[in-house]
């Protein structure tokens, strides 16, 4: 079998797994401002799968001296980015996979049929807010990286996930990340929806 073949296997085979991620992230509320939770919950799947993990609050300062901070108003104490890695032997190509954890407010809440902040399954997906945009993204990530632990494979370059707060409003999580030094990578992927397809946005 090949390797490709054997991924497919392991990803069919542990799915529930992936369903399970994105649940637990969809019930820690996380509207914009208030990520605290849902990214100690992202570092404990991190820990879990056996990642590297980077958990740290953006300097309010810092951030307003860049000239890519988008001014929102908005402090960062209390709202971590969390970065996990898989680092490579050496000699391959690494991939960064960016997503956020923020999501709008649940307003109108009575056009919804059940707790936004409570995952339910009907009909074979999943509800809740953040689902869609983007906890299923996050969980996509770290599912990759638990399928890629559990099947003992060795990587030559480095796979890293980068877990944000405030993307809702302006991506200064995202800015926070570049300040850190997150930048040198040979690829990025963020799986974000964007269309009523649901399909994902790389860039």
């Amino acid at each position: 079998m090949q390797i490709k073949e054997k991924i497919e296997k392991s990803v069919e085979e542990n799915k529930e797994q992936l369903i399970q991620y994105c649940r637990r992230l969809i019930d820690i509320p996380s509207v914009t401002g208030n990520e605290g939770a849902v990214q100690q919950e992202v570092s404990r799947i991190m820990t879990e799968i056996g990642m590297d993990i980077d958990m740290w609050e953006p300097d309010d300062r810092e951030m307003r001296e860049s000239s890519l901070f988008s001014e929102t108003g908005e402090s960062f104490n209390g709202r971590p980015v969390v970065v996990g890695g898989l680092h490579g032997t050496g000699g391959g190509k690494s991939l960064l996979v960016n997503g956020h954890v923020d999501v709008v407010n649940e307003y109108p809440r009575e056009k919804w049929d059940s707790d936004p902040f409570h995952s339910v399954i009907r009909n074979g997906r999943i509800y809740g807010r953040g689902a869609s945009d983007m906890k299923s993204g996050v969980a996509m990530a770290l599912f990759a990286a638990k399928i890629i632990r559990d099947m003992g494979i060795v990587l030559k370059g480095d796979f890293t996930i980068v877990s944000v707060p405030g993307e809702e409003n302006g991506g200064n999580g995202t800015v926070a990340s570049v300040l850190r030094g997150y930048t040198d990578f040979d690829a990025a992927i963020y799986p974000e929806p964007t269309s009523n397809q649901i399909q994902p946005a790389h860039r």
